[in-house]
């Protein structure tokens, strides 16, 4: 790797985080019922919708996706663009105040109709949720062995080389999305990219170029054995 677009990071400091220690919180769950029928065409235009359930596509058993909730206008987002699609829908509430949604099962009949859309055009889903969720290029053994390794992208450096899409195309809505329920709350978040190999190919990443656009650091969690990409930490 030739072009210096990152460097490592020995002793990686910890993010700036405004929430509060919850250690006596009183912790309750409760279910929601929606009524929301989804449209699969909002689906297609709405990328934060994309964002939750397009890992529900590769089903794993036991998966579910967790969003917090900064707000009542997050609240009733959720409920009018996303809880419908799936079977079992959560609420955590710390204190009796609601904070995070708890999503999971999707419901079979959603999930046949957005794979099949999907495999007869891959233009279906956003560029920067396939490059993030559907990647199939790189194999991982889940019990290979784990030597890890942070590396901090230099993002002046990297958004000169890396594949630049056009302003007209980019959609900041899920950016937004990320900063209110995780960044500005937790000072950052972290996430596990779909097969990612750590090498010059990641220039062409279009997740990793959207986010370039956004973030004051993007650090990669690289295990250094296969050069898997185990984690993105978005600050």
């Amino acid at each position: 790797m030739e072009t210096r677009w990152f460097y490592e990071i020995k002793d990686l400091d910890e993010p700036n985080s405004t929430l509060m220690n919850t250690s006596n919180t009183d912790v309750s769950i409760k279910s929601f019922y929606n009524k929301f029928k989804p449209n699969i065409s909002d689906f297609q235009s709405n990328i934060i919708t994309q964002w939750v359930i397009t890992p529900f596509l590769n089903p794993e058993e036991g998966q579910s996706f967790q969003i917090p909730v900064p707000s009542k206008e997050l609240l009733i987002y959720i409920n009018d663009n996303i809880a419908g699609y799936f079977e079992t829908v959560k609420g955590i509430y710390e204190d009796n105040i609601l904070t995070m949604m708890r999503l999971s099962d999707l419901k079979v009949e959603y999930g046949n109709i957005l794979r099949t859309n999907y495999s007869m055009n891959k233009n279906f889903i956003n560029p920067v949720i396939r490059d993030f969720y559907l990647n199939n290029d790189f194999k991982v053994n889940p019990f290979g062995k784990i030597e890890a390794v942070d590396y901090e992208i230099i993002i002046e450096e990297f958004r000169k080389i890396a594949t630049i899409q056009s302003n007209k195309s980019i959609d900041e809505t899920l950016w937004e999305f990320l900063k209110r329920t995780h960044i500005e709350r937790e000072g950052y978040i972290i996430l596990s990219p779909q097969s990612w190999r750590f090498n010059n190919n990641l220039i062409n990443s279009r997740f990793l170029e959207y986010i370039s656009r956004y973030a004051n650091r993007v650090i990669l969690t690289v295990n250094k054995l296969n050069q898997h990409v185990r984690a993105v930490e978005i600050r």
